[in-house]
């Protein structure tokens, strides 16, 4: 069966177009790598029409797995859309700023924030309104202690915001 001898006139006859039908000897045909024997012209249209059935059923089933993979897929997306916005909702209850005030003018203030983090943002306004400058004291500070040095004694107020 390695030579093609032969034609699918048959097929086109019959209303069916099927490309690539061959039928080889009078008996045995081959169709996109399928190979059988048939009795007849009614027997081989028979093959084929339960082979094109099989196909579209596969196809059936192939787009019903397709429809519930993409509804999964659409079920994890809204999962996550919902546990970010939970993690959002309970950042915004936390307390995720302190307000630090400094009444007696100190070189270094010492603040007790208890966000649980090291990254900070802090902004330093002095008793004047002004912005003031100081250094974070990273190797004394904690997860809840923020250490802030100035030059000189400085009073004001610090917010500190987590990151």
């Amino acid at each position: 069966m390695n030579e093609k001898k032969g034609t699918h006139r048959h097929c086109y006859q019959a209303g069916l177009n099927l490309d690539g039908v061959y039928i080889l000897h009078g008996k045995d045909f081959v169709w996109g790598g399928i190979a059988g024997n048939i009795e007849n012209q009614t027997d081989l249209i028979e093959r084929l029409t339960d082979i094109i059935t099989q196909v579209e059923d596969l196809r059936g089933e192939v787009q019903a797995d397709a429809d519930a993979l993409r509804d999964g897929i659409e079920s994890e997306v809204e999962r996550a859309t919902q546990a970010e916005s939970d993690l959002a909702d309970l950042i915004a209850s936390k307390h995720v700023v302190y307000t630090h005030v400094q009444a007696a003018a100190a070189e270094t203030w010492n603040i007790q924030h208890n966000l649980g983090v090291k990254i900070l943002y802090v902004q330093v306004v002095d008793d004047t309104g002004c912005y003031a400058a100081c250094e974070v004291d990273y190797l004394a500070s904690t997860n809840n202690l923020l250490v802030l040095r100035f030059g000189i004694p400085a009073a004001g107020t610090a917010t500190v915001k987590a990151i």
